[in-house]
């Protein structure tokens, strides 16, 4: 049985693979991976991941010839509009995704018939992590959940009786996120679980910041669509883009705020 995956570029232009509408993946290793390791005195001192290629091998089987032709054309022009912007891509399976570029692409068995073609493309990734988005918003008098996810204990006690506001990770290990904090503010002053998370620059309304552990980048986002780097006016007491630890960490905030949490993994959930 064919898997179904999907590939979206950076301009959220779509690719599903294994859907019956004539393209099709064999056997990959997409779900493979290792982790390298640095050693001392004959023992290992810490891990860490390269950057990884992985392998599609594509199958195109269209119905006509020129469904093949489409399809072919929307790989290339896809995986290049990424290359050339250097905007990563993402590889999914299931609520999973890889983030890299189609960087390679080799074609056999295309002199067959004209509706079918072989394809074997590399994806290079350096985020080697299948990751999962999952996002909390905090506004000014209510914490909601949105983007599937839900904390999946009951604490007994109403957050806004007590006065405090809580960040819960429930992944196994301390989490990558992307926070926006929304004008207008004075300046970002965040507190999760003890670390100061401070930028000494004010953000106008109508204006967002974001400060992404992932890609190491504090911004804000202009009314105009520009982006403006802030990471200079950091408190360099603190680490700015340290991850959220597991479990439920106490939370103050300057402004409404979103938190997107990155569940990272070696590999997807199998369901």
């Amino acid at each position: 049985m064919y898997e179904q995956i999907r590939y979206t570029n950076h301009h959220n232009k779509e690719i599903t693979i294994g859907d019956g509408e004539g393209i099709y993946i064999n056997s990959n290793d997409l779900r493979d991976y290792s982790w390298d390791y640095k050693t001392g005195n004959n023992k290992i001192k810490s891990f860490y991941k390269k950057i990884e290629k992985k392998s599609l091998p594509l199958v195109i089987m269209a119905k006509t010839e020129q469904r093949a032709t489409q399809i072919k054309n929307m790989l290339m022009n896809y995986a290049d509009e990424d290359i050339e912007a250097q905007e990563y891509g993402k590889i999914w399976v299931g609520d999973y995704y890889l983030l890299g570029y189609i960087t390679e692409s080799k074609k056999t068995d295309y002199n067959i018939q004209a509706n079918f073609i072989k394809i074997n493309l590399k994806f290079v990734t350096d985020q080697p992590f299948w990751t999962r988005d999952l996002e909390v918003t905090f506004r000014a008098k209510n914490l909601a959940s949105r983007g599937g996810f839900d904390f999946p204990h009951d604490y007994g006690y109403d957050f806004w009786e007590t006065g405090m506001e809580y960040v819960v990770n429930d992944f196994y290990s301390p989490s990558n996120f992307r926070m926006i904090i929304y004008g207008y503010v004075e300046s970002i002053d965040i507190n999760i679980g003890g670390n100061i998370y401070n930028i000494n620059k004010s953000i106008p309304q109508g204006e967002y910041a974001v400060i992404d552990s992932r890609q190491k980048k504090a911004y804000i986002h202009k009314a105009n669509g520009e982006k403006e780097s802030i990471f200079h006016y950091r408190n360099r007491q603190y680490d700015l883009f340290r991850k959220i630890p597991v479990g439920k960490n106490f939370f103050v905030r300057s402004g409404n705020v979103d938190i997107t949490f990155y569940d990272e993994r070696s590999e997807p959930i199998w369901t």
